[in-house]
């Protein structure tokens, strides 16, 4: 019978939490205890100092076998790799989730992470993306699992505001220089920077089975191309940063779009802008639809992401963020039986059709977010390390496989 250990590292897991440094400390059965892992990148990967959190073990009943439509994927998303590979708590978390959703799927769930487009140039301590692409290669390896590489801008700041300097397009580099703050790349510039991730990842994952986006949310404000050209120059860029990406990568390796949680109508309108960009048809897409996958109460009508590939089929969609939060855009919400519910629909909608769908997020959020008192709001286990219902709905468990207490959810 699989085990899945879930680690209460879980209590930053899915999201961080202000409560977390002050919580109990449980001591975990040693026989569930991880064996620490070695990985053999070859550029040095140091470990993250991650914020202090219980030990208690989350344990369920096996995991069961779901009947997945043809194209059905599941996948995890894992935000900073580098914590994941020294074994402990959090490594305990990812394979128990690795186990599980295989178990699920009867296959390796695709591990997701997000990288700048500059990361080549950005080794230096605390800003060291070069590790962090490192251990998301031994992290494929050592899951025998496919990945996902979505590029983003340089950082996550809000261009414009709050003192940021606004958004400026940049055409050249001085050799090793990064991209500051607010500054994205011209086309031009664009392939060259991701000619150089392209061939860092194949001295650090040779033979990795990978996918790429072109450019994460170009329609979010964190993402900077957003600020400086608006929606519609935002998508039409992304097309054109996709279609430099494919004369690299193949067309069939770079998923287009990768929009944010919006409506219907603007995906559509998105998507027209990014072909406009791209000025092909990509045969891939991608978005971010928390809203509705997790709603049991949606229907086919009112789901975001079948209108959307009803717009752009046959081409396939992946859903490359779904949320697994409880509050916010999409939250599942605190009440248990909704909570079962909701992963119990997840898992029909895996059979009903194709759902290719990352459950977003697996590890902690940078500690300078758990510090500034970022809320525990995990839907996949509370404060204590339980486990949350919506993971015995979507393994297929009872309720009586899950011990989470919503009450103790911002308590």
């Amino acid at each position: 019978m699989l085990v899945l250990v879930f680690a209460a590292a879980l209590l930053v897991a899915m999201l961080g939490g202000d409560d977390a440094a002050n919580a109990p400390v449980a001591t975990a059965p040693a026989a569930l205890t991880p064996a620490p892992t070695t990985t053999t990148a070859t550029t040095p990967v140091p470990e993250e100092a991650a914020p202090s959190s219980p030990q208690a073990p989350f344990v369920t009943q096996a995991c069961q076998p779901a009947a997945l439509a043809a194209g059905s994927e599941l996948g995890i998303g894992i935000p900073r790799a580098a914590r994941l590979i020294v074994g402990g708590a959090e490594r305990a978390v990812l394979d128990g989730a690795v186990g599980c959703l295989r178990e699920v799927t009867g296959r390796p769930p695709v591990l997701r992470t997000q990288v700048p487009i500059d990361a080549t140039r950005r080794a230096a301590p605390g800003d060291d993306e070069v590790s962090q692409l490192a251990a998301f290669g031994a992290l494929l390896r050592e899951e025998g699992a496919p990945g996902i590489l979505s590029i983003r801008a340089h950082d996550f700041t809000r261009c414009g505001r709050r003192g940021a300097p606004p958004a400026r397009q940049v055409g050249e580099l001085a050799p090793g220089a990064a991209l500051a703050p607010c500054g994205y790349p011209t086309p031009e510039l664009y392939a060259r920077l991701l000619g150089e991730l392209r061939a860092k990842v194949a001295e650090l994952a040779p033979g990795a089975d990978l996918q790429w986006t072109a450019w994460n949310e170009p329609d979010h404000p964190m993402f900077t191309l957003l600020d400086g050209l608006g929606s519609v120059g935002a998508a039409r860029r992304a097309g054109q940063y996709w279609a430099r990406a494919a004369e690299q990568l193949g067309a069939d390796r770079v998923l287009a779009g990768e929009f944010s949680d919006r409506d219907a109508p603007t995906l559509v309108r998105l998507r027209r802008a990014f072909v406009a960009g791209a000025a092909q048809e990509p045969p891939a897409w991608a978005i971010h639809p928390y809203r509705d996958l997790t709603d049991a109460g949606t229907t086919p009508a009112s789901s975001v992401d079948e209108q959307f590939a009803a717009a752009v089929a046959p081409a396939p969609v992946w859903l490359t963020e779904v949320t697994a939060r409880l509050s916010g855009r999409g939250g599942i919400g605190g009440d248990p039986a909704a909570q079962l519910a909701r992963g119990g629909w997840l898992r029909a909608e895996l059979g009903r059709r194709p759902v290719r769908a990352i459950l977003y997020l697996l590890t902690p959020p940078d500690a300078p977010r758990v510090a500034a008192g970022d809320t525990w709001d995990s839907a996949i286990a509370d404060r204590q390390g339980r486990a949350r219902p919506f993971v015995c709905g979507l393994a297929g468990l009872p309720a009586e496989g899950c011990a989470g207490d919503p009450a103790t959810f911002g308590g």
